[in-house]
């Protein structure tokens, strides 16, 4: 085919003309140049302390400005849209225009944008921006008119507004329990407790970073809902002991931390004593490729756990409860005869010959502030992160002992309020092939030992729980808060007694159980005033250095004359009630009388399992004093806390300086990193 000159010249005036007026429309449509978030908006947000590289952090349900600039003014009926570009299936959060005003010249302009309450929460790398006419609706132009922000938006909860599940009122509260970045973690025992001065971290990006790295898992539908949220974070912290096949007991395998329940932490690994940032704890992951670090144990997770959910805008508190009972049979196991109750059982040479249940010198976890459905609920609840995570569990369902309660209260109600009974037994058999009886999960077997006595009924629960007081940083008794009455009443018996005592024979009398309607067996117990026979073991030191003598006295009175056996022990053992080895055993059979109590000095040298032991150890003093006429049975427990300094690596705050190299003695100075990472940026893909 052949075409004319003319022809052709036609086509191309009119191929010129359409191109004049494509670009002439093309032209009409600013296009957005670049966006940035305005200072006053951070500090309304409470986010202005965040150390972002990049990008910037905002909170649900509340507005904030942004400084856009376009390559033209807009005109009338144009206004300036954000959004995201994740796809119709995933959820995203819809960033409504509120106002657009114009900034300091004619192609400026400030855009007032919110992300409502119910809004999912997310790391946002794909936020755009666009100009669009109002009566157009939000429907996108063409992809040329778009404006790609090309660094992340972090969107978190918000517990400054009333709205929010996690609405804390106090601006002192706030400040300490969701901006507060540093704090004291108690470890130790009743007698002697101690703190380790702790970095959270929380507004710095690693945190951010990792926080939202654990919520990858979670399904983007449930990223609005704070319960999933939580929970989800309490779930999949670490995990715990490696099987054979690779998979852990609990926990996911890119957890954060690897838990270790035992004597020896093998190297390069660090113990659980090592750590005392969260900061680090998230490097030396990252580093690893996302691969758990090694190792921590309850006070680490609760404290990875507190960095966590302060990042996200949930306000937490670390607490620690001492002489807390680990294993106590809540009525979720099955496999139990009773339930919120710990069982020792010790011979008559005062060795522990079987237990059920634990009483760890210390387990620490955390609470978070949020509104629940039943009012009385609503304030501190429990969130365990130790693997296997457990709440939210209400605090005030826990001082009530209401069982029923959502989110496996029973095991924080076992964990502080379980009733700590001690047996005399005589005559014990070894276990079946197979069976363990140190385990806190085996079932008791009747034929392991026969009770002679019930030696101690101890009903008020733990004697101290202990958290950070608001507004005071220091490791010394001012930093102390004690919350022990928030969490139990110490007059209330949590013991639930089978219908069946496996220990008791079926022709064997037995009395009801007044609190509970049940039948259970009542041993010899000897109560106030009926016990005549007293034992006083007293201390030098409650803590020492490793190498140091353990010194002290033990005092024995009676009133009427009678020959008593007296057996002391020490054994060394692991915060979590783990025995490493028996250090020292003394026998006495001594006559004793009213006019003639005893008093037996002791002096204990140091043992040489120390030097494999973690940083921190305890030495249990058990004196058993057993009458011979009177039969009078008394067993009195001390602790000590045998330690050295470990070798940690971060540095001391004031020891620490700001991003201009200048002597910094604020929170945001220990473990500054943001310089750092400025050409280093954590990316999680």
């Amino acid at each position: 085919m052949v075409y004319s000159a003319s022809l052709i010249r036609a086509g191309v005036v009119s191929l010129l003309a359409a191109t004049v007026c494509l670009a002439q429309h093309l032209v009409q449509t600013p296009q957005v140049l670049g966006v940035q978030i305005t200072p006053e908006s951070l500090k309304a947000h409470h986010t202005d302390g965040y150390r972002v590289d990049l990008g910037f952090v905002i909170r649900q349900n509340q507005k904030f400005d942004l400084i856009v600039e376009t390559d033209s003014p807009l005109k009338n009926g144009e206004t300036i849209l954000m959004a995201t570009d994740l796809g119709p299936d995933v959820a995203s959060p819809q960033f409504m225009t509120h106002t657009v005003e114009e900034g300091s010249h004619d192609k400026e302009y400030i855009v007032t944008v919110m992300a409502e309450d119910e809004e999912p929460l997310g790391k946002y790398e794909d936020l755009i921006f666009y100009v669009a006419q109002v009566e157009e609706g939000h429907a996108k132009p063409s992809e040329q008119y778009m404006y790609s922000y090309p660094f992340p938006v972090y969107l978190i909860f918000n517990p400054w507004h009333p709205n929010s599940v996690f609405y804390m009122e106090d601006e002192a509260d706030l400040e300490e329990y969701v901006l507060s970045e540093r704090g004291p973690v108690y470890t130790g025992t009743a007698h002697t407790h101690e703190a380790i001065d702790w970095w959270y971290g929380n507004q710095d990006e690693l945190a951010l970073e990792a926080a939202f790295w654990m919520l990858k898992t979670l399904d983007s539908n449930k990223m609005h809902d704070p319960l999933a949220i939580v929970q989800h974070i309490s779930h999949n912290i670490g995990m715990v002991n490696m099987t054979d096949k690779n998979i852990p007991i609990r926990g996911r395998l890119d957890g954060i931390l690897e838990g270790r329940w035992a004597e020896d932490f093998p190297a390069p690994s660090h113990e659980p004593g090592y750590w005392n940032s969260t900061i680090d704890i998230i490097s030396r992951w990252k580093d690893a490729g996302h691969k758990p670090v090694k190792y921590g144990q309850c006070w680490v997770f609760a404290a990875i756990q507190n960095t966590y959910l302060r990042t996200l805008g949930v306000p937490t508190r670390q607490t620690s409860a001492m002489a807390s009972m680990v294993g106590a049979s809540p009525k979720v196991f099955s496999d139990h005869k009773d339930h919120h109750v710990v069982n020792y059982y010790y011979n008559r040479n005062g060795t522990l010959v079987y237990k059920e249940g634990h009483v760890w010198n210390f387990h620490s976890w955390n609470d978070i502030f949020m509104k629940r459905a039943v009012k009385k609920y609503s304030g501190w609840n429990v969130m365990d992160g130790t693997p296997g995570g457990t709440g939210p569990a209400p605090v005030q369902a826990i001082h009530d002992m209401d069982d029923d309660a959502d989110f496996n209260v029973t095991s924080s109600i076992s964990g502080v309020h379980a009733t700590l009974r001690e047996f005399l037994v005589d005559d014990c058999t070894p276990p079946k092939k197979g069976e363990k009886p140190a385990d806190m999960h085996a079932i008791p077997k009747p034929e392991y030992c026969h009770i002679s006595k019930e030696i101690k009924h101890k009903t008020d629960g733990v004697p101290l729980v202990l958290t950070k007081k608001q507004g005071v940083m220091s490791v010394e008794k001012e930093g102390e808060l004690d919350i022990t009455a928030e969490y139990l009443n110490p007059t209330m018996d949590a013991y639930i007694p089978t219908k069946h005592n496996p220990w008791v024979n079926d022709t064997e009398e037995t009395e009801p159980s007044a609190a509970n309607g049940v039948e259970e067996k009542h041993f010899p117990l000897y109560e106030g005033g009926q016990q005549l026979l007293s034992v006083d073991l007293e201390l030098k030191d409650h803590k020492l250095s490793f190498g140091q003598a353990i010194s002290g006295e033990v005092t024995i009175q009676a009133p009427y004359t009678d020959t008593v056996d007296v057996t002391l022990i020490v054994d060394l053992k692991t915060y979590d009630d783990r025995l490493i080895e028996e250090m020292h055993r003394v026998v006495h059979s001594l006559p004793i009388s009213e006019d003639h109590p005893l008093s037996l000095p002791f002096l204990v040298q140091p043992s040489l399992a120390e030097s494999k032991t973690p940083s921190t150890v305890y030495a249990e003093l058990r004196v058993l004093a057993i009458t011979k006429n009177a039969d009078e049975v008394v067993l009195h427990k001390e602790t000590i806390i045998l330690s050295r300094e470990p070798n940690r690596s971060v540095p001391e705050v004031d020891q620490a300086r700001d991003i201009d190299g200048d002597q910094d003695q604020g929170e945001s100075a220990h473990y500054y990193r943001a310089l750092m990472r400025m050409n280093n940026r954590f990316m999680l893909g």
